[in-house]
């Protein structure tokens, strides 16, 4: 460290430089006095020169007296060698950039110019002392005290960043301490030498920056800096504001720009170990060599201070701080030394064996990942985590396009995978070394070393994976229209069904999700989402074919060594406590973790939790015409629900809380009532033909999605229309308003058929199409003679038209990865989707003679795509615009992950057993 610079004579501070001579009244023999003299006569008529403060390598401080002002002021004049090489003219032009600078943290320039030969320039007198007087007298500050310094001189340098000025000499010294707050002095000072010297400043013999905090690209003389040097300086000051010296010591100051460097500092908690995690690492990241790898802006860093969760995305370097383990730039570890660092923070775990108290003197640490700008989370599952929690895999959208990316914990920066081009739901295989994911309607893996491609299985839906040891795959998924959880071989070959999606009680399964082999693997757990929407989570044995439910509400859960169950529900993950051999729960679940994104997290079994926060975005309506022209509608879109009234006036729309209700809005007001009894849920409407009324689903009178009839201005009761045992949903009408075409989506064999209701003769609905293959989407045609639908039987959705009257031929309209049909209003051409909803097509019909027309795109763009279960765009009745749906606005819930180290410590101490 520098020797100490603290005098018993002086009670007061003023803005200094390094390696400053303290002088009291100058002696008469000082060859200074002559200085001194010709000083105080030139600036006369402006300042009243009293004496000397000090010197240091740039300029000699007096204290004076501003004539004019009547303020005692601190004049800075520049060495006279220095002064010859800038040139009067050149400094007090570049020095006036600074002068408009107005902050409480900045100390002002009062004053610069030239007189008898001397550059000089004024700033404030301030009562006080130095940072440096500060840490020479107490080496070391409060926590809470150095942080709060650094926050308000981040403050000072955000704004002066903003206005394209960096301080370049950011140190102890030039932070004066006035009433306890800080304040910045020679704020551009070093900036406008540096610029008026241009690349004479050799010339002096002197080098600007202090080498305790200069940046390793200001310790190379690297001519461009930015503001991302300031933020070392920073870094630096509040290390040494942390532990009492300076991040690189060194007896020479080439031996501290030698380590500046060359050498990595050693964490705060090396000497400190009750730094907090998140203020270790804003410092390791404001001292990274890179400038590209620090905090972008000062504000990025005081946020960071304040963030309790901020963390390194390096997962070396927070090992390192946990266990306060210098690391030499030099020797960086390997990456398996990083991997092993990595086992070691989260408890020491091996990767098979069974979790135990031992591990809970490990820290839980967090961070935050955030993802490249115009990144975002994509698709269910969207985070897989590997087994040794050291990275994660996430699917995520960039202009438009999906795919994978890789971050490994170590690593500041994700590595986009290659070959994985709108791929969703990743998991990992047991050795790691592979991923898993679905594209295209393709079950793929993908190599992450070497990154080939390969595809294991066509199917038609996928609900999430586990990828065993033995190098099988064991999924939730419909193959061939038979829905259930199946096991394939990770190399590819025939599925085969392990229990089939059927019948629990009187409620029919509609998805079997994420199924987890136990330990011992005699059972598997799964959740449970049936036709009425209702979540639970299973386990099924697969000896004797016993199935159980063993929480309800509840979605997407992992067992975790600790015994707990973590589910999801309601915007939290829950724990309940789990008997893995009596596959039981013996307590209700506890809310863990708050504000999770849906199903978006992950767990590995060496206790790493990852996850998106906030809620499900509410996607946004918009108007799109023929053109592509995009423009925002007045209402927010609902879950799934949308049609337009024969007027089009209005919309329903589906939203769902606690209970799924339908409502109406009006298109040009936004004002929306809820139509359906909020007490029970509905899901899907249409409007009747003439507008009065509105067709939907509910089980409020049973277990069972029946037709209900609502008339739109309350005039009448509700009338119910069916009374199946199975699960309809209305799709569309016919232009004379007596037959309803219908999705029943529950049969155990065939999964969802097309029905047709005679709403004047018939209380019952007729089979259109039943089959094997999932058949959706009926849309009657405005003349009553046709039914579009789309279907899978090719092995992927495709739309065809078939006959209302049966007979004759089935047309088939599109390629494969079409649906959702939509009749134009005045008949004679029919529109579709392709499953990812970003292309909508448009094809002629005729019906005289019967003849389909070249398929051409009418609209594409970044829109929501539909589901099975409905269509979810419409057209306006005048036939010249679309309302589709899209994303809502980009936020931190799906812009970023959250990461936590050793979480299976909290588990423990939920139940008591923990830190």
């Amino acid at each position: 460290r520098p020797p100490s610079r603290s005098t018993a004579a002086r009670p007061t501070c003023w803005p200094s430089q390094a390696g400053w001579r303290i002088v009291g009244q100058p002696s008469p023999n000082d060859p200074m006095a002559d200085q001194l003299e010709r000083l105080t006569a030139a600036l006369a008529d402006r300042y009243a020169i009293e004496h000397e403060l000090g010197q240091g390598g740039m300029a000699t401080v007096y204290l004076a007296e501003d004539i004019r002002h009547d303020r005692k002021v601190a004049v800075k004049v520049l060495r006279a060698e220095l002064a010859a090489v800038l040139g009067a003219e050149r400094f007090v032009q570049e020095i006036k950039t600074t002068a408009s600078l107005q902050h409480p943290h900045i100390l002002p320039l009062f004053d610069s110019g030239e007189a008898g030969g001397f550059l000089y320039y004024v700033m404030p007198y301030i009562e006080g002392e130095t940072l440096r007087d500060k840490l020479n007298r107490e080496t070391q500050l409060g926590i809470d005290e150095a942080v709060q310094i650094a926050i308000e001189v981040l403050d000072a340098l955000d704004y002066a960043h903003r206005h394209n000025v960096i301080h370049r000499d950011i140190k102890p010294e030039n932070i004066l301490l006035h009433d306890g707050r800080p304040m910045v002095a020679d704020f551009g000072i070093a900036l406008a030498v540096s610029a008026a010297a241009g690349g004479r400043m050799t010339e002096t013999g002197l080098s600007l920056g202090t080498p305790h905090y200069m940046s390793p690209e200001q310790a190379t003389a690297e001519k461009d800096l930015t503001n991302r040097s300031d933020i070392y300086s920073v870094g630096a000051m509040l290390y040494e504001m942390l532990t009492g010296d300076p991040p690189h010591t060194g007896s020479t100051a080439q031996q501290v720009i030698m380590k500046i460097v060359t050498e990595e500092a050693a964490p705060v908690t090396s000497a400190r170990k009750s730094v907090p995690a998140n203020i270790a690492a804003a410092v390791a990241t404001a001292l990274e060599k890179l400038p590209a790898d620090r905090f972008a802006t000062a504000e990025a860093m005081a946020g960071a201070l304040r963030d309790p969760t901020f963390v390194l995305a390096s997962a070396a370097r927070v090992a390192a701080a946990a266990l306060a383990v210098p690391i030499p730039f030099h020797r960086r570890p390997a990456a398996a030394w990083i991997v092993a660092m990595i086992a070691v923070l989260v408890g020491g775990l091996a990767l098979w064996g069974p979790w135990r108290g031992d591990a809970s003197s490990a820290r839980v640490h967090r961070f935050v990942l955030h993802l490249p700008e115009g990144d975002t989370l994509v698709g269910s599952s969207p985070i897989a985590l590997s087994r040794d929690g050291s990275e994660l895999v996430y699917a995520a959208r960039r202009a438009g396009t999906g795919r994978l990316y890789r971050w490994r914990l170590d690593q500041f920066e994700p590595e986009p995978i290659d070959g994985t081009e709108g791929a969703r739901q990743p998991f990992y295989s047991a050795d790691g070394r592979w991923i898993g994911f679905t594209a295209d309607g393709w079950l793929n893996k993908v190599a992450l070393i070497g990154g080939s491609t390969a595809p294991i299985l066509e199917l038609q839906n996928f609900f999430g994976a586990t990828w065993e040891p033995n190098d099988t795959i064991i999924f939730g998924g419909r193959i061939d229209g038979i829905s259930g959880i199946w096991e394939v071989p990770a190399a590819g070959g025939t599925p085969e069904q392990i229990k089939r999606a059927g019948r629990f009680g009187d409620v029919p399964d509609q998805v079997n999700w994420s199924p987890q082999v136990l330990p011992g693997g005699d059972a598997l757990l799964f959740g449970v989402r049936h036709a009425a929407q209702s979540q639970r989570i299973d386990v099924y044995q697969l000896g004797s074919g016993e199935r159980r439910t063993i929480l309800e509400p509840g979605n997407r859960a992992w067992y975790a060594p600790t015994g707990d169950l973590v589910y999801w529900w309601n915007g939290d993950l829950l724990a309940a406590d789990f008997d893995v051999r009596g596959l039981r729960t013996t307590a209700s679940g506890a809310p863990v973790v708050a504000g999770v994104y849906v199903d978006a997290y992950a767990l590995s079994e060496a206790g790493v939790l990852a996850y998106a926060s906030g809620a499900r975005q509410v996607p946004l309506l918009v108007w799109v015409d023929a053109r592509g022209a995009v423009e925002p509608a007045q209402v927010r879109a609902g879950e799934t629900t949308l049609r337009i009234s024969p007027d089009g006036a209005r919309v329903i729309l589906m939203r769902s809380v606690n209970r799924s209700v339908i409502w109406i809005y009006d298109l040009q007001r936004g004002e929306g009532r809820p139509l359906t009894d909020p007490e029970s849920d509905a899901f899907w409407a249409i409007w009747s033909s003439d507008g009065h009324q509105v067709f939907y689903n509910s089980s409020q009178d049973g277990p069972h999605l029946n037709l209900y009839a609502a008339s739109v201005d309350g005039s009448s009761d509700v009338q119910r229309i069916t009374t199946e045992p199975h699960h309809q949903q209305p799709y569309s009408t016919s232009a004379d308003g007596t037959v309803l075409g219908l999705q029943r989506s529950d049969h155990p064999a065939t999964g969802s058929d097309i029905f047709t209701l005679a709403l004047d003769t018939d209380s019952t609905p007729r089979a259109f199409l039943a089959t094997r293959a999932m058949e959706v989407h009926p849309a009657l045609s405005r003349d009553g003679q046709w039914m579009a639908y789309a279907s899978d039987e090719p092995g992927r959705y495709a739309v065809y038209v078939r006959s209302l009257a049966g007979g004759g031929e089935t047309i088939v309209v599109s390629s494969g990865g079409r649906w959702e049909p939509l009749w134009a209003p005045d008949g004679e051409t029919l529109y579709y989707r392709d499953l990812s909803g970003d292309s909508l097509f448009m094809v002629p019909f005729e019906s005289q003679p019967l003849r389909i027309g070249e398929q051409r795109v009418v609209v594409t763009g970044d829109f929501l795509p539909g589901t099975p279960w409905g269509r979810t765009y419409d057209i306006h009745p005048s036939g010249d615009r679309f309302l589709l749906r899209r994303a809502g606005e980009p936020s931190g819930a799906l812009t970023r992950i959250h990461v936590v180290l050793n979480w299976f410590n909290e588990l423990g101490a939920k139940r008591g057993d923990g830190e």
